[in-house]
């Protein structure tokens, strides 16, 4: 008997992208569909849409390498677009519709308008198109929301009306899709990066090692440079006391390390950030981490840490996720309803809230407590992390499953 062959389509999640949570999400995304292929010994044909460039990659997994076809990015919002993709069939437009079922990770935060109506506009398009061809689609765990505008959220509403299963990553998200769509009409789950693959990196005989994610965004003050996100305190001046008060500490080192390493958007980017905050700290027991060159080798790396702080919330799960402490910096509720909500973990900074005296107070405070997060790491992950991936790998399977 011939191998069943599926084509499956990931949407809004690019293999290959500068920002390595949505990398994360991507090559996360295919290790659960892996896993669910070799289960049913199907034959899995992986597409990514909205990916940077077109063309053939591999992904190497721990069920072996995994090849896929990359798509570019598709802005369905412009009529060139359509006309781009009948003349240019390896832009990807004309395969979107052929795919057994199409997994819509939504860049992991972006089916809102908190990064402006544009973006949230690019989304929706995509999954009006599909909606027109009649494919089967899953909004995958994400935040949904917020949507500040009224007519966002009736069309946010009327974008999710034809998925065949709505997954959230937090608590808040679920009650929002519910509030649009009715109880019931949406899963809350846990964030895709939780599978996520990594090697263990060895732990520390000597020094703490402290890991500390800098956002570039933030520390430029967002794209609009004038404190977009509304911070409490200055955020320059929260990590520059972290790190010397870190380093005030003889048994301790600081590894500075970039999650979105873009050279092409220089507000955006990390690693130079964390280069040049070294260069001011001038220290020995200063390090930078690599320009990694994918979301699994910046977890390995990370797993090496004794205790974990971040900005970029993506680090943050890599840390969750490979059993090292952590004290997120939060700057938006996909934060709090993520780790507090959701993963029931009350180690969180606030940035939007709390005083920059009262964020270097807690991220500190992390490492004396660092046993104890270890532990509710583990509580966390046996109680909620592992079940509601079982879940979800259950409901999307039986959706591949089904014609």
């Amino acid at each position: 008997m011939s191998r069943i062959r599926k084509k499956v389509g990931i949407i809004w999640a690019a293999p290959a992208s500068e920002n390595l949570g949505v990398s994360a999400l991507s090559w996360s995304t295919a290790s659960l569909l892996q896993v669910i292929a070799s289960r049913r010994d199907w034959d899995l044909d992986l597409h990514f849409f909205c990916a940077n460039g077109n063309g053939r990659i591999t992904l190497s997994l721990p069920g072996g390498d995994l090849p896929a076809t990359t798509h570019g990015y598709l802005d369905l919002t412009r009529w060139k677009t359509y006309l781009k993709g009948i003349l240019r069939p390896s832009a990807g437009l004309l395969d979107l519709p052929r795919m057994d079922l199409v997994l819509d990770v939504g860049e992991g935060d972006s089916f809102s308008d908190i990064y402006g109506v544009p973006r949230f506009d690019r989304l929706v398009a995509t999954k009006k198109f599909l909606s027109r061809w009649g494919r089967k689609q899953v909004l995958m765990p994400q935040t949904i929301g917020p949507f500040a505008a009224e007519e966002v959220r009736e069309r946010a509403k009327s974008a999710m009306e034809n998925m065949e299963v709505i997954f959230a990553r937090d608590r808040q998200s679920a009650a929002v899709a519910e509030s649009l769509l009715g109880p019931g009409a949406c899963e809350e789950i846990v964030d895709l990066a939780f599978l996520l693959p990594f090697e263990q990196s060895p732990r520390s005989t000597g020094p703490i090692r402290f890991g500390l994610n800098v956002s570039g965004l933030l520390w430029n003050g967002g794209y609009t440079g004038k404190n977009q996100f509304n911070l409490a305190g200055d955020y320059q001046e929260i990590v520059r006391r972290i790190s010397a008060k870190i380093l005030e500490t003889s048994d301790m080192e600081l590894h500075l390390l970039g999650h979105v390493l873009s050279e092409r958007f220089p507000v955006e980017d990390d690693y130079r950030v964390c280069q040049d905050l070294a260069k001011e700290l001038s220290s020995d027991r200063v390090h930078v981490a690599p320009r990694f060159k994918d979301p699994c080798e910046a977890k390995s790396y990370i797993s090496g840490m004794d205790v974990f702080s971040g900005a970029r919330m993506h680090s943050c799960i890599g840390a969750f996720s490979a059993g090292v402490p952590v004290v997120p910096m939060a700057y938006s509720r996909k934060f709090n309803g993520l780790f507090q909500e959701t993963l029931r973990y009350p180690w969180l900074a606030d940035l939007c809230v709390d005083s920059a005296d009262t964020v270097v107070e807690k991220v500190l405070k992390g490492i004396d407590d660092r046993f104890e997060m270890a532990k509710a790491i583990e509580v966390s992950r046996e109680e909620v992390i592992s079940p509601r991936l079982d879940i979800l790998s259950k409901r999307i399977e039986t959706c591949l499953g089904n014609p």
